[in-house]
């Protein structure tokens, strides 16, 4: 039986769709592709990238994003025929927007043929230890996030308890994107359907890339990072490094071979 939200879900996603219809064939994101996708990985620096698309097509990325955000079901915005689509799945599918993204895996959404879609990568260890922070942070300066609701338990005293305890799907985020079966060569064979794979170490370049393959204007603006500092431990890189072992083969794998291509 489908939960509540999906059906709201559902129903919203019709509601305003001969609108997002119109605007949808009045601007062109490019010659070749319709819309542009983004599988995106949380901590991996995609919400700069997403900011920076979003800066583009409306000028004003700051109040378009807050306002897509603070949206419960109809996550979708509409400014002068262009349209971004974010977290909705049916809205998603429904293939009216100009720019979308969400943190589905790829293997629980079937997107629209001619779709440009792109992903990014990152350290798994670097990963982790950047959500760690994040939530650390949060809670340390009562940050009203809505991630802490569901995320905060996971904390425990220190880093070693909030791998132990944080949710496989998401200890192994990047593996599972692409495998719901956490299989590295799975993950490899549906990573070569993506158009393009960019990583967390060179976000400037996949900007550049971005920029000229769809003549935009992008200039990224990091978010705000927490100031914590600390540095892992001998001990606490060797346990994080065994629970991640198979992604970390992923991602190695994959940089060796998507990295330098671009």
């Amino acid at each position: 039986m489908l939960k509540i939200k999906t059906i709201f879900k559902i129903i919203f996603s019709k509601l305003g769709s001969s609108d997002a219809k119109e605007a949808f064939s009045k601007f062109n994101i490019s010659n070749k592709y319709e819309r542009i996708y983004h599988y995106h990985i949380r901590k991996t620096g995609g919400t700069s990238i997403n900011r920076a698309i979003m800066n583009y097509l409306y000028s004003d990325s700051e109040n378009t994003y807050s306002e897509l955000a603070s949206k419960w079901i109809n996550t979708r915005v509409i400014y002068n025929n262009r349209i971004t689509v974010g977290w909705n799945k049916a809205l998603l599918e429904q293939g009216y927007y100009h720019f979308g993204f969400s943190h589905i895996p790829q293997h629980e959404i079937v997107l629209p043929k001619d779709t440009f879609t792109f992903t990014i990568l990152r350290d798994p260890i670097e990963r982790i230890y950047s959500h760690y922070n994040m939530l650390k942070y949060y809670s340390e300066n009562n940050i009203a996030h809505p991630v802490r609701q569901n995320e905060e338990n996971w904390l425990g005293n220190n880093i070693i308890d909030f791998v132990n305890q944080m949710p496989k799907s998401h200890l192994r985020r990047q593996l599972y994107m692409f495998s719901n079966h956490y299989d590295v060569e799975e993950a490899l064979s549906n990573l070569q359907k993506i158009n393009r794979i960019f990583f967390t170490s060179d976000l400037a370049r996949a900007i550049g890339i971005l920029s000229d393959g769809f003549k935009f204007n992008l200039k990224i603006r990091h978010d705000k990072k927490s100031s914590r500092s600390k540095k892992l431990s001998h001990d606490e890189n060797k346990i994080i490094t065994n629970l991640l072992k198979n992604e970390i083969i992923f991602y190695e794998t994959a940089k060796n071979k998507y990295y330098e291509v671009y």
